[in-house]
């Protein structure tokens, strides 16, 4: 691989690290533990790192892979996979937010943005290839 063709890679690459970074920005900022009797307590990062760091990682990777940048052009199927997937995957994370802690509810909340982004993303992707598609061939 050419030092060009690294550097796309790395390019088409920083979205995702920057996606991943948010996430456990979000962990590590919403990591509040609420008991019984209503005490609340900052959570130590050996409780939420465990349950944030391999979710938000496989999660971007899943992402990434599914989305697959390198080759991405206005691939809305792409997009319409990977918004099946984390839809499904967000209403089967929905049931454990029910008397959580913090970390929890940023799991829900990070896959409902990411979720909102593929979205628009697809509305995108559908108006570019129509309009691709549309568009005359030159001679």
């Amino acid at each position: 691989m050419t030092s060009a063709g690294l550097r796309r890679h790395i390019l088409l690459a920083l979205p995702f690290f920057a996606l991943w970074a948010l996430g456990v920005f979000a962990y590590s900022h919403f990591n509040l533990v609420v008991h019984d009797h209503g005490i609340v307590r900052e959570a130590r990062p050996y409780e939420w790192v465990p349950y944030g760091l391999p979710r938000v990682t496989i999660e971007v990777a899943v992402l990434y892979l599914l989305l697959r940048p390198g080759t991405f052009r206005w691939s809305w199927g792409r997009v319409l996979t990977a918004l099946v997937f984390f839809i499904a995957w967000m209403g089967y994370n929905g049931g454990f937010g029910f008397h959580s802690p913090g970390w929890v509810w940023t799991h829900s909340f990070w896959l409902l943005g990411v979720c909102a982004a593929l979205l628009v993303l697809l509305i995108v992707c559908g108006i570019g290839a129509w309009w691709v598609a549309r568009r005359p061939v030159p001679a």
